[in-house]
């Protein structure tokens, strides 16, 4: 489903170059929960960055069913990664000013293929599923970050993604609330056969994983 071909990702730092990730091969299964693990500043979210178009390659490329996503534009990217990619992040990214509701509406109403009306019905359906139906209306300052969390994947669900990209989803939650995260991700991964990608430095996170890659300084290691 998603694959790298010598995935390389460099950066210049006066008259250095900083080698984050070195040709990385990897082939991603559709419907697979595939944990990537390893140490602060092995590379693991500029991995994901680069697996979800967020960032550009120095060298080598990421085909998604065939086709070179390094390759498009930046309107092309944003294309693909609101109809095809779902992200979950450490620290939420939930826009302060809006309700949870309106959070998990946002990336919906701006593919914009849908009316109001059945954007409501899904984003609350979502929220319900994932425990949060009587917090609708609250803003994230007045949740949790287990409930901000909550509202973060069913905002990245909204559009149904093909893959759903998760960088260290449970990194800024107690242990016990962690678990729920990481049970409800697991539990819709079997619900919508929806591919997982988690990257961690947490073993246990992904322990049930369909398969586990471990990077280490810009190496991946089987």
């Amino acid at each position: 489903m998603l694959e790298t071909i010598d995935l390389s990702k460099e950066y210049k730092i006066g008259v250095n170059i900083l080698k984050v990730l070195r040709g990385i091969n990897l082939t991603v299964n559709k419907g697979e929960v595939l944990g990537i693990v390893g140490p602060s500043g092995a590379g693991k979210s500029t991995l994901l960055h680069l697996l979800g178009g967020l960032d550009d390659p120095t060298r080598g490329r990421v085909v998604l069913e065939g086709k070179d996503i390094s390759k498009l534009n930046n309107r092309q990217k944003a294309q693909l990664r609101n109809r095809h990619f779902g992200f979950v992040f450490q620290f939420y990214h939930l826009l302060a000013e809006f309700t949870a509701i309106e959070n998990v509406m946002l990336p919906a109403i701006l593919k914009n293929t849908e009316s109001r009306d059945k954007i409501k019905e899904k984003a609350f359906d979502l929220l319900k599923k994932c425990g949060l139906s009587e917090r609708l209306h609250h803003r994230p300052s007045e949740l949790s970050g287990g409930e901000q969390q909550r509202v973060a994947i069913s905002r990245a669900l909204i559009n149904m993604p093909k893959i759903l990209f998760c960088d260290e989803p449970t990194g800024n939650l107690d242990t016990e609330t962690g678990l729920h995260i990481k049970d409800l991700l697991w539990q819709l991964n079997k619900e919508y056969n929806m591919t997982l990608i988690v990257v961690t430095h947490a073993n246990e996170l992904v322990k049930d994983a369909t398969r586990i890659m471990y990077l280490q300084d810009g190496v991946m290691l089987n």
